[in-house]
């Protein structure tokens, strides 16, 4: 199962998370570029339409939260403090539709009340 978790974001957002993901792109090593990658054209050739999985999400997720942390580290506290929220709210937005999705869309598990020996 697939959703599209950017959908309902402007365009502006939209940018940033691929500006995100190029940055942290640039910091992985090619095993983990190899996976990224993957998710990473879908949002660039499709944008708001990318359809994503659980993961996809994931990977999004952390590449914003890791540039605000670089920009954090490179820029200190108080410089770039909007566009590091603004990295750690998109972040935070795609996490929650992360959990949704795999709520509804993961494996369930049945509870047996008694134990059968």
């Amino acid at each position: 199962m697939k959703t599209k978790p950017l959908k309902d974001f402007s365009n502006k957002k939209v940018r940033t998370v691929i500006s995100s993901m190029q940055t942290y792109r640039d910091t992985l090593t090619q095993p983990e570029r190899d996976l990224f990658d993957l998710d990473f054209a879908k949002v660039v050739r499709f944008k708001k339409e990318a359809e994503l999985d659980g993961m996809g999400m994931r990977q999004i997720s952390l590449a914003l939260k890791r540039t605000s942390i670089m920009l954090f580290k490179k820029f200190g506290a108080s410089e770039m403090k909007e566009r590091r929220q603004l990295l750690i709210n998109i972040a935070h937005e795609v996490d929650i539709k992360r959990i949704i999705f795999q709520r509804d869309n993961g494996p369930k598990v049945n509870k047996k009340k008694e134990l059968t020996a």
